[in-house]
């Protein structure tokens, strides 16, 4: 199963945020057993690494490294970046193009807000898609 990771979702793993660190831990945990294809883009993980050191944490490059070997990352087009321009939240609307073009079958973030008025992909809380897969165990 393909699934594509916001920028929120990471920096919840990365920086253990209280309160949403533990299911995209647990995902994250289990992502070969469930047999899990992570994947991001380059634009969210420069985001990340960003956020995180506006915020005062460093992020080692041991650390970059292992998040490099377990989650792919997919490319963001031209096509993508035009298509997002009718939104409002443009950096979310290219992260769901890219996930659909790369053949997502979730896109998991905490902000469903933006991500739903997409229908290219269909996107989840890390909560939702443990509980989704859980049902289908």
């Amino acid at each position: 199963m393909k699934l594509v990771l916001d920028s929120d979702v990471l920096l919840d793993f990365l920086l253990a945020r209280s309160g949403f660190v533990h299911e995209i831990d647990h995902l994250v945990q289990n992502q070969y057993e469930w047999r899990l294809d992570l994947a991001t883009s380059a634009c969210v993980l420069q985001n990340v690494h960003y956020i995180a050191r506006r915020g005062g944490f460093t992020l080692p490059n041991e650390v970059l490294e292992m998040l490099l070997e377990r989650v792919t990352v997919i490319p963001v087009l031209g096509e993508h970046l035009e298509r997002a321009l009718s939104f409002t939240d443009f950096e979310d609307a290219v992260l769901a193009y890219a996930a659909a073009e790369w053949g997502a079958d979730y896109l998991i973030t905490r902000n469903l807000k933006d991500f739903r008025k997409i229908p290219e992909v269909t996107s989840l809380t890390p909560r939702e898609f443990i509980a989704l897969r859980g049902a289908k165990s």
